[in-house]
C-alpha cells in the first residue's frame, strides 16, 4: 500500500492516506488514457456542426421559366454579354474602314 500526503486549502499537510495497490499499483495504459482524452474532447464538440439542408442552400430549386417562348429569354442575350458587343462593334468598324 502506498501512503500519500493530504493537504488542505492553504497547502499545509494535514495527514496521510493509504491507497490500495489493486487500484493505484497497476501500470498506466497510455493508449487507454489517450482514448479517454479523445473521447472527452469529442463530447465537448458534439452538436456544434451543421450541414445546410436543401431549403437553406443557394439555388438548386426548380427552373424559374422555361427556356424558349418567353420574354425572359430576350432580356439578356448571350452574344451581348460581358463586353462582347463592344468587341463586335469594333471589329465591324474596322472592317468598314478597311473596305473604304
Amino acid at each position: 500500500m502506498a501512503n500519500v500526503a493530504v493537504y488542505n486549502i492553504e497547502g499545509k499537510e494535514v495527514g496521510t492516506i493509504d491507497l490500495s495497490d489493486a487500484v493505484f499499483g497497476v501500470e498506466v495504459n497510455e493508449h487507454l488514457v489517450h482514448m479517454a482524452v479523445v473521447n472527452q474532447l469529442a463530447n465537448k464538440r458534439q452538436g456544434t456542426q451543421k450541414a445546410k439542408t436543401r431549403s437553406e442552400v443557394s439555388g438548386g430549386g426548380r427552373k424559374p421559366w422555361r427556356q424558349k417562348g418567353t420574354v425572359m429569354q430576350d432580356r439578356d442575350p448571350p452574344d451581348l454579354r460581358s463586353g462582347q458587343a463592344v468587341e463586335w462593334y469594333l471589329l465591324r468598324c474596322r472592317e468598314t474602314t478597311l473596305l473604304r
